[in-house]
């Protein structure tokens, strides 16, 4: 069956393109709403390195991949190139022991970890101090919010753990408007 793939480019901080964060998109005859984030990740880790091929998909330049807990647990990043897969813990996956376990064994194995779209909460901070890469999404996050969570983030000394500093294009272009006042 055919579905459709996202490829969002993600700039570096000099606007060059580093990596495409991957989502998928349904199909011609089901929506989105119907489908499981199992199969979504599943379908796109398919395609990606299966199918399609990821030097047609990527250039061979590292993917974002949303994982749900599940396939987490099932240790499923592990199947796939550490250099090509940076694997995205979504915001709502509680971060218990157990996913905290795979995480921090997925990133000294050298795996990448991502936070997708943060919202800083206490119960956080496992997942915080071993992750490569946070996310924040600037459409839903005030100026004045993000502000108190980078403040609270200091602490983790982040920036020396971040390989690079990553932008969507769509944050970057919202935080210039904000920043210029449009």
């Amino acid at each position: 069956m055919d579905f459709f793939i996202a490829r969002q480019p993600i700039f570096t901080a000099h606007k060059k393109l580093f990596a495409y964060e991957l989502l998928y998109r349904g199909t011609k005859t089901s929506r989105l709403s119907n489908t499981s984030g199992n199969k979504a990740t599943t379908s796109v880790l398919s395609s990606a390195f299966l199918t399609e091929g990821i030097e047609k998909i990527s250039g061979l330049r590292p993917c974002f991949i949303n994982f749900t807990r599940d396939l987490l647990l099932q240790n499923l990043p592990a199947s796939f190139p550490k250099t090509l897969l940076v694997v995205e813990v979504l915001e709502d996956i509680p971060p218990t022991p157990e996913i905290v376990a795979i995480c921090r064994k997925l990133r000294d194995d050298g795996y990448t970890i991502a936070l997708d779209d943060f919202v800083y909460d206490r119960s956080l901070e496992p997942l915080i101090a071993i992750a490569d890469i946070i996310k924040f999404d600037f459409f839903l996050t005030p100026i004045d919010t993000l502000q108190k969570t980078l403040h609270r983030l200091a602490r983790y000394n982040l920036e020396s753990r971040i390989k690079r500093t990553l932008f969507g294009i769509h944050s970057q272009v919202l935080q210039e408007q904000r920043v210029s006042g449009h």
